[in-house]
């Protein structure tokens, strides 16, 4: 029986299997899976669709309409107002008015927003769209300056209050100091068997081996 000479030894050796294991078996798309990818000589696209109605839809939906109703009566009564008064209380609403509009961004974004990563011979660039449009905020990153890819196992850790939390699975691409992250918390109904099928097939397209952290 062979036995390692340290700790750290024994951790290299465990990520190396884990990396063959990867990038050896060719995983294939898990069955069920939405994730759609295409591939060529002269790029690789991933196309994560929108995770569609949730459960957590339902809460965030009620709370939304409850807020922004209030918020149109508010504003309602501003209006009706004398000016001088009205402008006061059209400025005080403002945050609350974006408050509004950002839960009513994240149910659109939750039904229909869609993201899309594109890996080609110059760039590497993610994008979100909704309703084909495209949204601000597009990531971008050289190709030649991709050099690694880490898969990082889920765990448990302590928030700033002490308090337990779940931190899934995650497949980073990093390029020079720039990085980008897909995992559940990018699309909520990502799997594990999913994220390990995108990194054995970025690790084959792109000639980079998987590292397990």
């Amino acid at each position: 029986e062979k036995r390692f000479v340290s700790a750290q030894a024994a951790n290299q050796a465990l990520n190396t299997l884990h990396e063959m294991q990867l990038t050896a078996s060719n995983l294939e798309k898990p069955a069920g899976s939405r994730v759609q990818l295409q591939k060529s000589e002269e790029k690789i696209k991933i196309s994560l669709p929108p995770e569609g109605f949730t459960p957590k839809l339902i809460g965030l939906g009620a709370f939304a309409i409850a807020w922004n109703a209030f918020l149109l009566v508010w504003t309602g009564g501003a209006v009706s107002i004398p000016l001088w008064m009205s402008w006061f209380f059209l400025l005080f609403s403002l945050p609350f008015w974006f408050v509004g509009l950002g839960m009513l961004y994240q149910i659109i974004y939750c039904l229909k927003g869609e993201e899309i990563i594109t890996i080609d011979r110059q760039e590497i660039v993610a994008i979100q769209r909704i309703w084909g449009l495209t949204l601000s905020g597009k990531k971008k990153m050289a190709r030649e300056h991709i050099n690694k890819l880490v898969i990082a196992d889920s765990y448990h850790t302590k928030d700033s209050d002490g308090d337990r939390v779940y931190v899934p699975m995650a497949l980073t691409i990093w390029a020079g100091t720039k990085e980008y992250t897909i995992s559940s918390k990018t699309k909520e109904y990502l799997s594990n068997p999913e994220i390990e099928w995108l990194a054995a097939e970025l690790s084959q397209w792109l000639g980079i081996p998987i590292t397990n952290k």
